[in-house]
């Protein structure tokens, strides 16, 4: 999210996981995660 486009915005996300179906909640404020839900879930910040 740091380069994308999104990177100025404040964003919420809510998808859930593809092996288990827990849902995930992310929130982020100019690129930058604050809050994921839950706690131990695995976000890749990987980009081009």
């Amino acid at each position: 999210m740091v380069n994308s486009q999104y990177r100025g915005n404040r964003i919420k996300l809510d998808d859930a996981c593809a092996h288990c179906a827990e849902r995930i909640h992310l929130e982020a404020n100019n690129g930058i995660s604050t809050q994921v839900t839950p706690e131990d879930a695995v976000v890749h910040r990987g980009g081009t």
